[in-house]
């Protein structure tokens, strides 16, 4: 048997897309063998209770064995300091383990190459992994259209219009939400709504779909366009995959500080019967790599 790199992934659906395609990067520019553990990083998460969610797309890895999770518990996943430092790589007689070492772009992660097994853990929530593959990823991830007409039917809606997507996370259930945000530095909605309404001022005729968990009183002040719809569970809008499959119909986005946003927009880009839109994200991602440079920003 070949080379194989085995991604261990966490959190919800937005982390998950970097953690496989930071791995897809790594394992295709070593002619590895990908592995997605599926198990181990949801095994403690006890309050959201999140589960591996990238099934239903188009993912070109299997899943890990019992005995390949088994040795990132037993070694790696629970390893990543050495003589009381972060280290990047670590070797052992039954391989590599790549821990990221910081919240921003390692160029020394996206140029190392997998020799042998190698077990590999964190976010990676940084576009510059994907130089190289971002097409054929585009292409490979795009979420499935749903079942639900009144979904398929909005869909349709936002591909025809000069749509606006603007994504709301408001970290409600988080009791730190600065510690989401870059230097703990949160974005006020006021900065978001100056952006939307920049996006919108240029998009004559432009339609806005708000996404939020639920319909927030906060949400108000964002001074959004008579007819603007909300993309929220309260309205029946449910389900990572389906949301995430009408962000990417839409043509121009704006969001804070959240991963799951951030794939809405770059799955997006190029899609729209109109042409690539503007897309401005907040600049408070933890990881200061984590937008494209043609992104704009507030």
């Amino acid at each position: 048997m070949g080379t194989k790199l085995v991604v261990q992934l966490k959190g919800g659906l937005g982390n998950q897309l970097f953690q496989y395609a930071a791995g897809t990067a790594l394992a295709r520019a070593s002619g590895a063998e990908l592995a997605l553990d599926d198990r181990t990083g949801f095994a403690r998460d006890r309050r959201f209770r999140r589960t591996y969610e990238l099934a239903p797309l188009g993912v070109r890895a299997r899943l890990a064995t019992a005995a390949e999770r088994a040795v990132g518990i037993a070694d790696g996943w629970c390893k990543p300091l050495r003589f009381g430092r972060r280290t990047l790589v670590r070797r052992a007689p039954w391989g590599d383990f790549l821990a990221e070492t910081a919240q921003r772009f390692l160029p020394e992660a996206a140029s190392f190459r997998v020799r042998r097994t190698t077990f590999m853990k964190g976010y990676w929530q940084s576009a510059r992994y994907l130089d190289g593959i971002a097409r054929e990823l585009r292409d490979e991830l795009q979420p499935p259209r749903p079942d639900d007409v009144r979904m398929c039917a909005l869909g349709d809606e936002m591909a025809a219009c000069d749509s606006v997507a603007v994504g709301v996370r408001l970290y409600e259930e988080d009791r730190n939400p600065a510690a989401n945000a870059r230097d703990g530095r949160m974005k006020p909605l006021s900065v978001q709504a100056a952006a939307i309404a920049d996006v919108v001022s240029s998009a004559p005729g432009a339609r806005v779909f708000v996404f939020c968990t639920h319909r927030a009183p906060a949400l108000d002040s964002l001074g959004l366009p008579p007819g603007t719809t909300f993309i929220t569970e309260d309205a029946g809008f449910r389900g990572a995959l389906a949301n995430l499959w009408l962000m990417a119909r839409c043509r121009h986005h704006v969001f804070n500080n959240s991963s799951f946003y951030w794939w809405g927009a770059w799955l997006a880009h190029g899609r729209h019967a109109r042409g690539p839109g503007e897309v401005r994200a907040a600049d408070n991602f933890v990881n200061a790599d984590c937008l494209p440079p043609e992104w704009g920003t507030f």
